[in-house]
């Protein structure tokens, strides 16, 4: 995340989701006081999120093995797709199927899931490659 921000701050790209969301709501993020602001609540945060592993981390790591796997997996699999229909609707849910589907094809085939990050880097690299209508129009014709 600090990273990101100081990527903000430097060349004025948002490198991932969580900043790009900063980006909308400030604008510019050409003030170093704005930056420092921004770093400062990252480390906060991040201490935070630390100290809060650290006390509970333990207990629920204990607790947690006596959940039997099976309903663990599947109110897992619930919170997903209910928070998925609750942000993204019917599209959401699709995507969600699909990417699932496409997750449960190397197993099958006998490779490894790294190899389907194709499907997530192609079209990025594409994207922000600044040739992506050139690519559209090759695509489309």
């Amino acid at each position: 995340m600090i990273f990101g921000l100081v990527a903000l701050y430097a060349i004025g790209k948002a490198r991932n989701g969580a900043v790009k969301a900063v980006q909308q709501i400030l604008g510019e993020v050409g003030d170093p006081q704005v930056l420092a602001l921004l770093v400062s609540v990252a480390v906060a945060c991040g201490g935070i999120g630390a100290f809060l592993t650290m006390l509970l981390g333990r207990g629920f790591a204990t607790n947690i093995t006596k959940i039997p796997y099976d309903l663990l997996s599947r109110m897992v699999i619930a919170a997903v797709s209910f928070l998925v229909a609750l942000e993204c609707g019917w599209v959401g849910l699709l995507i969600l199927a699909s990417s699932t589907f496409i997750g449960l094809i190397p197993p099958l085939v006998g490779v490894k899931r790294v190899h389907c990050m194709g499907f997530l880097m192609v079209p990025t690299l594409m994207y922000f490659s600044g040739y992506h209508q050139w690519f559209l129009r090759l695509l489309l014709g």
